[in-house]
């Protein structure tokens, strides 16, 4: 559809994650969450074939790690599934694919990616560790259910490494595809 979905993190007003939208017909705008002393650092927000809008919120402390958390607003009112009890704020990215599955991944000291596709999130289904600094870059989603997963990592060298990591042969296969030295 054409219409314009939004969630935002309001870090003055102490951690409130609103949604917006137009899909009314005009602009309207509801706090999702309000996280009260702790910050929302990031959202990822994603819509399902039916319409249901799912917003993936971290809440964190000044420690920089916290609790990650999926809504939903295909009830009545906005409802959550925790996920994960400690997540890095800053690398979040919720994707459906065509057979309404959400497609979760994070950093987690190490990237993670989940799914509900069984009706309940799922153990974790990936999980790259070891590198220094792991960064999320993009999940696509195929039809199929084959992921694709662009991370960036940095060593004590301060290079930047680029990995490519995808199931699409079946199991996880994790490659690294650039290096850039600073």
């Amino acid at each position: 559809s054409d219409n314009i979905h939004i969630a935002s993190n309001d870090f003055i007003q102490g951690g409130i994650v609103n949604y917006t939208s137009n899909a009314g017909g005009t602009w309207s705008s509801e706090t999702v969450h309000n996280v009260g002393n702790r910050y929302s650092e990031d959202t990822s927000i994603a819509i399902d074939s039916a319409g249901n809008v799912y917003i993936a919120i971290v809440e964190t402390s000044s420690g920089g790690t916290g609790p990650l958390y999926v809504y939903d607003n295909s009830g009545s009112s906005w409802s959550t599934d925790f996920i994960a009890a400690s997540s890095d704020g800053e690398n979040i990215e919720l994707v459906i694919d065509s057979n309404d599955v959400k497609h979760l991944y994070y950093n987690d000291g190490g990237i993670v990616l989940k799914n509900d596709a069984s009706g309940s999130w799922s153990s974790d289904l990936y999980t790259l560790t070891g590198n220094t600094a792991n960064q999320l870059g993009d999940m696509v989603v195929e039809s199929d259910g084959t992921v694709h997963i662009v991370s960036k990592y940095t060593t004590s060298g301060n290079s930047a490494n680029f990995q490519y990591a995808t199931n699409k042969s079946g199991s996880w296969v994790n490659n690294e595809i650039a290096s850039i030295s600073s």
